[in-house]
C-alpha cells in the first residue's frame, strides 16, 4: 500500500492523469473512488506478498534438497527439471576462459579472444556484442564450474524491495551437486591469479595517490557508448 500511496502522491504532484484499463480516468478528489482504489492496491500487494512467501518456501525446499534454481542463462550449462547438464559447445568457452586466466591473461583480452572465436553476449540487447569483462569475472568466481553447488547466497526481501546477501553460515553447499566443467585445480589457479591482479591494481592506484570514486580505468569508463556499434568505451 505504501507503493500505491507514493505513486498517487507523485501523479498528483506532477498533474498526471491516470486511466485504468476498462475504467474512466482516476479522480483522486473523489473520496469513494480513492478508498476503493486504495483497497484494490492493498489486495494486490497482499497477493504479491503471498506469491513472494510461496517463492521463498519453494526456494527453501530446493535449498534442502540441493536443487538448482536458474534463469537458464548460465554459460556452459543447460537447465531442466531443477538440474544442470553440461552444454558441450559452451563448455569449451568456459575452459578457454579458465585456462587463459590461469595463464595470466587479462579479462579484456579474454573478452576479445572470445569475440574472435564467435562467442557473443547473451544479455545484451545489442546484437553481435562481446561478452563483458564483468561476466567473465563472474564465471571465474562461480564455484559451479568446479562442481560445487552453493544455494542460499542471496534472499529477496519483499517489503524492502531488495536482494540481500546471506551470511555463509546460512548457505547450503553440495560438493558434486552439479557437473564440473573445469578441474578444481584449474579453478583455484585461475582464482588466485584473478585475486592477485585485483590486489596489484589496487596497490598501483594507491601508490600513485589517485583518489577514485569510479570503478573503471578512467572516470567515464563504461559510461560513453559508441554511436556506431553500441559498445562502451573503456
Amino acid at each position: 500500500l505504501r507503493d500505491w500511496t507514493d505513486f498517487e502522491a507523485a501523479i498528483r504532484t506532477h498533474k498526471i492523469q491516470l486511466i485504468f484499463r476498462g475504467k474512466s480516468a482516476y479522480n483522486p478528489k473523489d473520496g469513494d473512488e480513492k478508498l476503493l482504489t486504495g483497497f484494490e492496491a492493498l489486495l494486490a500487494e497482499r497477493f504479491s506478498a503471498n506469491q513472494s512467501a510461496k517463492s521463498k518456501s519453494a526456494a527453501a525446499w530446493k535449498k534442502r534438497e540441493g536443487l538448482v534454481s536458474s534463469n537458464g542463462k548460465n554459460w556452459g550449462y543447460l537447465y531442466k527439471n531443477n538440474k544442470l547438464t553440461v552444454n558441450d559447445d559452451e563448455a569449451a568457452m568456459i575452459r578457454m576462459i579458465y585456462e587463459m586466466c590461469a595463464a595470466g591473461v587479462g579479462l579484456k583480452s579474454i573478452s576479445e579472444a572470445l569475440f574472435a572465436r564467435g562467442y557473443r553476449s547473451k544479455m545484451s540487447k545489442i546484437p553481435n556484442k562481446r561478452i563483458h569483462e564483468n561476466t567473465i569475472r563472474n564465471i571465474i568466481r562461480n564455484e559451479k564450474y568446479k562442481g560445487l553447488l552453493i544455494i542460499g547466497k542471496k534472499s529477496n526481501d519483499f517489503y524492502e524491495k531488495k536482494q540481500e546477501r546471506m551470511p555463509e553460515s546460512e548457505w547450503a553447499t553440495f560438493p558434486g551437486g552439479c557437473p564440473a566443467i573445469v578441474s578444481e585445480e584449474l579453478w583455484e589457479r585461475a582464482n588466485v591469479i584473478l585475486s592477485k591482479k585485483a590486489e596489484d591494481w589496487k596497490a598501483s592506484v594507491k601508490k600513485k595517490g589517485v583518489v577514485r570514486d569510479f570503478s573503471g580505468r578512467y572516470p567515464l569508463s563504461g559510461k560513453l557508448i559508441c554511436d556506431s556499434c553500441g559498445e562502451k568505451y573503456y
